[in-house]
């Protein structure tokens, strides 16, 4: 499944991208409609790059898919990460003006199906989709984790928003991680 320079260990992320209904006016979320799961692993940052931060959501061969806190997703050698103890409240986002994020939203989000995916065995890049305490695997979250363009922290998880702040993905502890150098 991995590249054999790919170790995975005991704690991966879980990302929770899920879709919501926005009201007319575009800050209230009126409901949740389909919880979308990708496993991934964080927080990194790129080595050379100071205050880059961010997540890895999938792996081919010896290359990373890595979602920054802000901006857009890319592909870096597994090589150049490093695992890192600051997180995306630590980076500013461009223009210094956060989108919101209802934590509350978040939390109450994973605990729902943190008992369910505990029982799942994920490595990074798994997908899954998620309602009413139910977790399937589904190909079809890839798609939605390209609208991801800020990440922050979120009291349990790590809630990521698309360009107009919609929450889209949630990044929460799992049972393994990539085997990269520390700082």
């Amino acid at each position: 499944m991995f590249a054999k320079s790919v170790k995975i260990s005991s704690l991966t992320s879980l990302l929770l991208v899920a879709t919501v209904a926005v009201a007319e006016e575009p800050v209230q979320v009126a409901q949740k409609t389909v919880t979308k799961i990708v496993a991934g692993d964080g927080p990194f940052e790129i080595k050379g790059e100071a205050a880059l931060f961010g997540y890895v959501t999938a792996i081919k061969g010896p290359t990373a898919t890595f979602q920054p806190c802000s901006g857009e997703k890319f592909d870096v050698d597994i090589s150049e990460l490093k695992r890192t103890k600051l997180n995306c409240g630590s980076e500013p986002p461009p223009d210094q003006a956060p989108l919101g994020v209802s934590c509350k939203n978040a939390d109450e989000l994973w605990g729902a199906f943190a008992p369910v995916l505990a029982q799942e065995k994920s490595t990074v890049g798994s997908t899954y989709v998620a309602a009413q305490n139910q977790v399937q695997p589904s190909d079809s979250v890839k798609a939605a984790l390209a609208d991801i363009r800020q990440i922050r922290n979120c009291n349990q998880s790590v809630v990521g928003v698309d360009s107009h702040g919609t929450t889209v993905m949630q990044i929460v502890p799992a049972s393994e991680k990539l085997d990269v150098q520390a700082q």
